[in-house]
């Protein structure tokens, strides 16, 4: 009888028996070389068994014939289950012995254990600790995930069931080194029994490059034949640098393409642009990266989203029942809990005869719980950095008609400008923040911050059992934009630029876009551009927050950006310049 039966896991799991992990060089030099990689005399070269490690490539002292018989098998092909022992003692497993059993289930989700014995590799200050080595985990990975190995039933990004890491659950029996290969055994409770996988581990990790398309977003919804700009994120998983084409379609048509090199572990964010048809509907917008000749796993090459194509400029914002205009709104709620204590008594009877008269209080109790959302809303035109209208700069781009909004800000009368020199000042501005005053056709930034709290589970009676789960903070913010006419323009998906959905603190921000200028200037801004035709006014943004907490919480913030004259109120002159 098997002391431990073996489970290899995959019938097909067998290596060839030629050197094929390692250096092609004697028993004599790889002991040497291992020796001098490890720092001391692990190995003694005539107790080494020559024959084995010119066949296998491992350093054993015996033989298989050393091997008590009661733990030694041989299967079909010959093959023994040991081949020796190491220099510790312990038995040295051969990863050419066939598999006892096929593996139907990913062993990620075995049940991993320590070595289910006690005898322990040399540690001390002449070798290191063979085990719990991090520097082992990616020859690990790399030998689990090897086609030849056990590729089809392992998930190279998951950690084991019962530990945070695989070297964590591997009994190292052969120390790799950058002239040997490693050879470690791997223990897993089932059906009451332990049993074991052998993996080698390579001299050098395979070279391999995986490119991954992570994420693909843009703001949706849309406007019909409006230009809009993609976001995608790509990632080299691999371990050599790789260069490929990226594609980037909207439904089948293909808007754009580009090459990008890709270092190990590298990730980069890429945009595109594309044409919203003009009319309404739903599109897909897909990237894809061409998959390399050295590339072995392409289905992660390609993600792809929707987008809703409507026409926005005549819907109305969506009414929100019960949701109100207000910077904060708290909800209560009593929760029951029940449990059941157990009073142990004794009693008697007439005759004086002892009884158990044990009982069972029932107990409940009705906490309140509170949950609040709390919101602020902030805009900036940028308008509050002084400029000088008379020496214009490149640098005042987004603060140009600050040298008239500045002024006219601290004085009660408006002066006469404008184009036409007249007061094209319906309004008043004076006393406002000049960074909530702009012109027509200039853009403005939105800032919102949300903070959730809640005291969930903190008022759990003693003896009863928490109810368990948790209620999250924010996770859709939407910006709905009004003209100086009052008239809705469009619906904007606010996104997280500082914590992310869900989170109990969030700074939430327009999406970024590119703003391309006629002299080639190119840049990013998180800005709602407004139109130049506005007449003078108070151009408005309202914004729900939704999708809060366990009640579901939601909030209307708005506020006004005074429209003062438009950007033509800006321009000025210069002498040409002679290349002009």
């Amino acid at each position: 009888m098997k002391k431990i039966i073996t489970l290899l896991l995959l019938l097909s799991f067998i290596f060839c028996s030629t050197t094929v992990y390692g250096a092609d060089i004697t028993a004599e030099k790889a002991v040497q070389l291992a020796n001098d990689k490890l720092g001391g005399t692990y190995y003694v070269f005539d107790k080494i068994n020559k024959e084995i490690w010119d066949k296998y490539e491992v350093l054993v002292y015996g033989g298989s014939q050393d091997v008590p018989a009661k733990d030694q098998d041989i299967d079909k092909n010959g093959e023994y289950r040991y081949l020796g022992y190491t220099p510790m003692g312990d038995l040295m497993p051969n990863y050419n012995f066939l598999a006892d059993h096929p593996a139907t289930t990913t062993i990620n989700n075995y049940d991993w254990v320590k070595e289910p014995w006690t005898n322990e590799i040399l540690t001390g200050s002449i070798f290191k600790d063979w085990d719990n080595n991090l520097n082992d985990e990616q020859y690990i990975i790399a030998a689990l995930a090897d086609p030849n190995g056990y590729g089809s039933v392992f998930d190279a990004s998951k950690p084991p069931k019962t530990a945070s890491n695989w070297y964590k659950v591997t009994k190292i029996l052969q120390p790799r080194t950058s002239v040997t290969p490693g050879l470690g055994r791997m223990w897993h409770l089932w059906n009451g029994s332990y049993w074991y996988i052998t993996v080698v581990l390579p001299i050098e990790l395979p070279k391999k490059v995986d490119i991954e398309v992570i994420n693909i977003s843009n703001t949706n919804p849309v406007k019909p034949n409006s230009n809009q700009t993609a976001s995608v994120t790509f990632r080299n998983n691999g371990n050599i640098e790789g260069t490929f084409e990226a594609q980037y379609y909207m439904n089948e048509l293909q808007v754009g393409n580009e090459a990008i090199t890709l270092n190990p572990g590298e990730s980069v964010n890429k945009r595109f642009n594309w044409n919203a048809p003009g009319e309404a509907q739903q599109v897909t917008l897909k990237a894809y990266a061409v998959p390399l000749p050295e590339e072995t796993k392409i289905d992660n090459n390609e993600r792809a989203c929707s987008v809703d194509v409507i026409n926005i400029n005549t819907s109305t914002a969506p009414a929100k029942l019960g949701c109100l205009e207000q910077p904060s709104i708290t909800q209560t709620w009593e929760e029951l809990y029940t449990w059941e204590v157990y009073h142990p008594d004794t009693c008697y009877d007439e005759e004086g005869k002892e009884y158990d008269c044990s009982w069972t209080e029932s107990k409940w109790s009705m906490p309140t719980y509170s949950e609040t959302l709390s919101t602020s809303i902030s805009v900036n035109t940028k308008q509050g950095i002084p400029t000088d209208r008379d020496n214009p700069k490149e640098s005042d781009r987004e603060s140009r008609g600050s040298w008239e909004i500045i002024p006219d800000t601290q004085q009660r009368t408006p002066k006469y400008s404008g184009r036409q020199g007249t007061p094209y000042k319906d309004i008043s501005i004076y006393g406002w923040d000049p960074n909530e005053v702009t012109r027509a056709g200039y853009g403005f930034e939105v800032t919102v911050k949300t903070q959730y709290t809640n005291d969930w589970e903190t008022k759990v009676p003693d003896g009863a059992y928490a109810h368990g789960g948790a209620y999250k903070g924010p996770t859709k913010v939407t910006a709905y934009f009004y003209n100086t006419a009052g008239r809705f323009v469009e619906s904007v998906p606010m996104v997280a630029t500082k914590g992310k959905p869900g989170d109990k603190n969030i700074t939430w921000e327009l999406p970024e876009k590119r703003l391309d200028f006629h002299d080639g200037t190119r840049v990013w801004e998180r800005k709602h551009y407004t139109d130049i035709n506005n007449k003078d006014g108070y151009y408005e943004v309202v914004v729900y927050i939704e999708e809060v907490g366990k009640h579901d919480l939601c909030l209307i913030r708005s506020k006004e950006v005074a429209i003062y004259g438009d950007m033509y109120d800006d321009s000025s002159t210069r002498i040409a310049r002679r290349d002009e």
